[in-house]
């Protein structure tokens, strides 16, 4: 399990923020970006301090090095009210299952019988 912490300071209260978390490849491309929008979690408004966090269960990715840029966003997801561009980079080391192509594993098992041939 994996626990990314979003930690914001508002200033004057803010309607309905959507919170967002990127996770790109130090090449730029983005792998998966949710936000508290898509995951039904919006506030009406949040004032002052506090904190957001996504909670990953299974963290899929294959060896190599991310980033991570977390935004603030309004309801429409359309204005950036704060951005962190790259603000957190980490390395992914091999683990199980072994894979060496892609960005993600599907975790998934093989399976393998003899077919019949006398039928």
């Amino acid at each position: 399990q994996v626990t990314v912490r979003l930690h914001y300071a508002a200033r004057v209260p803010v309607s309905q923020p959507v919170f967002k978390v990127v996770v790109s490849r130090v090449d730029g491309l983005e792998i998966t970006g949710p936000n508290t929008r898509e995951g039904g979690m919006v506030p009406d408004s949040v004032a002052g301090e506090g904190y957001v966090d996504l909670v990953i269960d299974n963290f899929p990715l294959l060896p190599g090095t991310y980033d991570i840029t977390a935004s603030v966003q309004d309801f429409s997801c359309l204005h950036d009210y704060d951005v962190r561009h790259r603000a957190f980079r980490f390395d992914v080391e091999q683990g199980e299952p072994r894979e060496s192509t892609g960005f993600v594993t599907l975790g998934g098992r093989w399976r393998m019988a003899p077919l019949d041939v006398t039928r």
